[in-house]
């Protein structure tokens, strides 16, 4: 299968090029951060944006934008690469934005279940919109229709790579922030739109209140604390985070976690998703589309990455990181670890210093009545054992 055995050769190369292209990209130092959001009942959670938790982050870089048309041009001038979406001949262009010209195209059809989705011959980067589109006014606009396999070759070529998604998530928070948007726990700031996401009704009506229909330059609104642009709305950013493991009996491809929800989702989850710092999807590799983009992430001092673990619907995740917990203990001591393990819904518990020495009394008292009790029933047993030999002795 010509996409797995893509997918195969991405896995299987190295995480980055040695470089020092740092241009454009913001520095992070690591550490405890935040990740994921308590309030998950506009979609029980099925995505596995909560619950909020602390992680163990190695300083990375990121960019301070999508990667946009006009860098992608250069990589594909560069090397002659073929996006997935050009092999393929066709991607999904949101209905209210294809042309006439691919509207009119017989082979033009709706996803089933998605009917605002069109199958597009034709779509790709540099026509996002179908037959009779271009990118000539929006060099600055994120670049879209790109898979994972897209991504992944564009980063390689400039030196780096695709973030983790805890990565993604501390760029957008700025940090080590417990707030829902990288400005706020509000999704707008002084009533201003902060994301380009829709307004209206979804998918026949959008007001554009926010200024865009489509994308939106990747500079449009403010950056956040860290001068980091664009995290929330515009395009699904693509990680490098495994969402799922696939089925190969089934010909499943696992998939990958994309962040940050796109132009066609909604300030409170009433349709499509819930846009804020904790959003996230699962999809496989080759499922570029109109909404689809990406930015790219390099490694700090610290080097290799810590990698995340898989965390599906629900939110379900693996055994705590033992990192982690160390380093939880050096920063915040036993106390901050109890804390931890309570927040995030640990089994067992952790003692401070003096409920460990309370606790060693109180066992060594426990012990010591258990020695006297057994020293009591000892004392006991002679004596009916000595009772019992005088009794047969007397028989004699």
């Amino acid at each position: 299968m010509k996409r797995a055995a893509c997918l195969l050769a991405i896995l299987g190369a190295a995480i980055s090029e040695e470089s020092d292209n740092t241009e454009n990209m913001v520095y992070f130092e690591g550490g405890l951060v935040y990740i994921g959001d308590d309030d998950t009942t506009w979609n029980k959670n099925a995505d596995g944006d909560g619950p909020q938790r602390q992680i163990n982050v190695k300083p990375f870089w990121i960019d301070e934008t999508s990667v946009t048309n006009a860098d992608f041009k250069k990589f594909i001038r560069a090397t002659k690469f073929k996006t997935e979406a050009e092999q393929y001949g066709w991607s999904f262009v949101l209905s209210s934005l294809i042309t006439e010209d691919s509207k009119k195209d017989e082979r033009t059809e709706p996803i089933p279940d998605a009917k605002h989705w069109l199958a597009t011959y034709g779509a790709y980067w540099r026509v996002p919109e179908g037959k009779g589109s271009s990118i000539k006014e929006r060099a600055d606009h994120p670049v879209v229709h790109v898979g994972y396999s897209d991504a992944w070759e564009y980063c390689k070529w400039l030196g780096k790579r695709l973030p983790y998604e805890s990565e993604w998530e501390t760029a957008a928070r700025g940090g080590a922030s417990t707030k829902s948007y990288p400005w706020g726990n509000k999704p707008k700031k002084n009533g201003e739109h902060m994301m380009n996401i829709w307004q209206g009704t979804f998918p026949t009506e959008n007001t554009e209140e926010d200024g865009y229909h489509g994308t939106a330059p990747v500079h449009a609104y403010p950056s956040n604390s860290k001068g980091v642009y664009g995290m929330l709305g515009n395009v699904w950013e693509w990680t490098q985070t495994l969402y799922s493991k696939g089925n190969r009996e089934k010909e499943e491809l696992p998939k990958f976690v994309l962040k940050g929800g796109s132009f066609v989702d909604s300030i409170d989850g009433s349709f499509n998703h819930f846009t804020r710092s904790a959003t996230r999807m699962g999809n496989t590799p080759d499922s570029g589309s109109h909404n689809t983009g990406f930015r790219c992430a390099k490694d700090g001092d610290a080097g290799t990455p810590n990698q995340d673990r898989p965390r599906g619907p629900g939110g379900k995740a693996a055994m705590q990181d033992q990192d982690l917990l160390q380093q939880i203990i050096a920063e915040k001591g036993v106390e901050g670890l109890q804390d931890y393990m309570k927040e995030v819904g640990m089994g067992g518990s952790v003692m401070t210093p003096n409920q460990l020495k309370e606790q060693q009394e109180k066992l060594k008292d426990q012990r010591t009545q258990l020695d006297s009790e057994a020293e009591r029933y000892e004392r006991i047993k002679r004596q009916m054992e000595a009772e019992k030999a005088q009794a047969k002795e007397e028989e004699l």
